[in-house]
């Protein structure tokens, strides 16, 4: 344990990784910087590929006696953990805040924080439920019984990490695994917060090392992990291509997998569409844009209702409030950081080259460096990167067809969904969102995940699915 204690921001926060119940420093650091302005927040501890050993095989040593626990032992403390999460919810979605740019008014929302203590709890009810009472196949008479696989690793992006480190938690911890959680090098710190609520945990009752998180890069310590041959499951979100690179390491090892990569869905908006409700949502997808790989930014509608619903949008994006997303009532804060800035800038110039129209924003905003213009493009070509590529910025890109059929093409047309929405009179809406691929796919409206249903994307957006059952069966042998 180091004797460095990190204070942002009036929260005191301990950098080093939690191993074993104990807390590991390293001799390397790497820096925490704000998106927001760029301030120094604090140095993490660096991980080692033999702090991922040691985390694996505090794992490996938590798991008989976790498992033994029962879904009921089990409960009992996820409860207390999505407790003691949310009585510390000021503090940690005020980290991801700084260390993300994320707007706190989003994540003190429905889809923030508290959506990951609700599948915490969700989790382990169900866990409960099903041992209490087994699948029973009839008339073969076969019970089907849910058995702990392991140690199961999880990989977590700079997106909205916490919340996704609890989604996946929840079914590992619920079907009686132990975890090895390697939160993004880019966004740590309120990882490292949740180390310190785990820390509390074991104070409490939870074994020792059925919770580990170790800091540090994919390529070293991440590599490490999945490399390892105690490891029976692997949990990634983050890009595609890092996907790749996981599914085939985890595959040779013949480990399961599942994977959440992003995605670039679509809203297909119909005739007769009411345009000041598609207007209002198709902000809300824009705020969501930078920092949920699962928002949908593509609005696919027919000539009639491009005009007038570009020129609705037109009016409203400039009135968002960009800036400090600290502060109530901020619509959009900064990209996480200036390989972002500089990828979403390119794609939109190259939008505009190929032939897209700038309807509204497209620049840097006045708030600073990393601060962006809620921006609209006209007519972007389905082939083009702004149609293929999950923008992490607040851009919407509107593309125009013909009729319905095109629509479900267009619409289709990429390799991966995580998320699609369909706006219309409800029965022509019900009908063509049967037709679109994604992993979910809301009918005239987008709000919040449905924590007992099942969440994953279609295509190159992923594997695999979380929540409800479907993650408990993943997380199950």
């Amino acid at each position: 344990m180091s004797e460095r204690i990190l204070h942002i921001d009036g929260i005191a926060l301990m950098p080093d990784h939690r191993i074993g119940g104990r807390w590991v420093d390293g001799p390397g650091q790497f820096d925490a910087v704000s998106p927001i302005d760029g301030r120094y927040l604090g140095g993490i501890t660096l991980g080692t590929p033999e702090d991922a050993v040691d985390a694996l095989q505090a794992a490996a040593m938590a798991f008989p006696a976790w498992a033994r626990a029962g879904a009921a032992g089990r409960a009992t403390a996820l409860h207390w953990l999505a407790d003691e999460i949310d009585a510390r919810s000021a503090a940690l979605t005020m980290l991801e805040c700084l260390d993300t740019g994320q707007c706190l008014d989003d994540l003190r929302g429905p889809q923030g924080l508290a959506a990951g203590t609700a599948l915490l709890r969700q989790a382990a009810d169900a866990a409960v439920a099903l041992e209490a009472r087994p699948l029973v196949l009839e008339p073969e008479g076969c019970t089907v019984h849910h058995r702990p696989a392991g140690v199961c690793v999880v990989l977590l992006p700079a997106m909205m990490p916490l919340r996704t480190a609890l989604w996946r938690l929840a079914g590992a911890l619920a079907a009686g695994n132990t975890v090895v959680l390697k939160p993004s090098e880019l966004a740590p710190l309120s990882l490292a917060g949740l180390a310190d609520v785990v820390c509390a945990a074991e104070v409490a009752g939870l074994p020792a090392g059925v919770i580990n998180i170790v800091h540090g890069p994919g390529y070293t310590v991440g590599a490490q992990m999945l490399a390892d041959p105690r490891v029976a499951r692997v949990a990634f979100t983050g890009s595609a291509a890092t996907a790749r690179w996981v599914a085939q390491v985890a595959g040779s090892a013949r480990v399961p997998v599942s994977l959440e990569a992003g995605g670039r869905g679509a809203c297909v908006v119909l005739p007769g569409a009411d345009l000041a409700a598609v207007a209002d949502v198709a902000v809300r997808l824009l705020r969501a844009g930078t920092h949920d790989c699962a928002t949908v930014t593509r609005l696919v509608l027919p000539a009639e209702l491009a005009e007038p619903l570009a020129d609705r949008l037109a009016a409203r994006l400039p009135a968002l409030v960009v800036g400090d997303p600290r502060q109530p009532g901020t619509d959009i804060g900064p990209l996480p950081n200036d390989i972002v800035r500089a990828r979403v800038m390119s794609v939109i110039d190259k939008a505009v080259l190929d032939g897209a129209q700038l309807r509204s924003g497209g620049q840097r905003h006045d708030a600073g460096e990393l601060y962006l213009q809620p921006t609209l493009l006209w007519g972007v070509k389905t082939g083009s990167l702004a149609a293929q590529y999950p923008l992490e910025g607040p851009v919407l890109c509107l593309q125009v067809v013909a009729d319905e059929d095109e629509a479900v093409a267009v619409a289709n047309g990429v390799e991966g969904v995580v998320s699609a929405v369909c706006l219309g009179p409800a029965d022509a809406a019900r009908r063509v969102a049967a037709r679109l691929r994604g992993g979910q796919v809301w009918v005239n409206g987008w709000g919040p995940r449905a924590g007992r249903a099942p969440w994953g994307g279609v295509g190159a957006a992923g594997v695999g699915r979380t929540g409800g059952a479907w993650g408990f069966d993943f997380q199950a042998d």
